[in-house]
């Protein structure tokens, strides 16, 4: 089998996305679909699925920067048990805060 049918179908329907927007294009979505060995039905799911990924990534990035903070709080290190512990005090200070408001 080559290479290029061992990437990850994310790569290839990338390749394929990539592939359409390009001048000059002649290839038809089924025929790079073969190409690349991918279904057409998982490489319009991968597209469809675009906003998904990019939102997923969004939160990730956010929590990502919680737990950060939430580490570095009062400048030493803490384990998990100290990152849950000051987690659960930020989420019931905004809790207590929107009640308020």
């Amino acid at each position: 089998m080559p290479s290029w049918k061992k990437c990850p179908a994310g790569r290839a329907s990338g390749a394929i996305k990539a592939a359409l927007a390009e001048e000059g294009n002649v290839l038809t979505v089924t025929e790079l679909c073969d190409i690349a060995g991918v279904s057409r039905f998982g490489y319009y799911g991968w597209v469809k699925a675009e906003q998904a990924r990019q939102d997923r990534e969004a939160r990730d990035k956010s929590d990502f920067q919680l737990i950060l903070d939430a580490y570095r709080f009062r400048g030493y290190d803490k384990g998990v048990r100290g990152i849950h512990m000051r987690l659960l005090h930020l989420r019931l200070k905004q809790t207590a805060a929107s009640r308020a408001a």
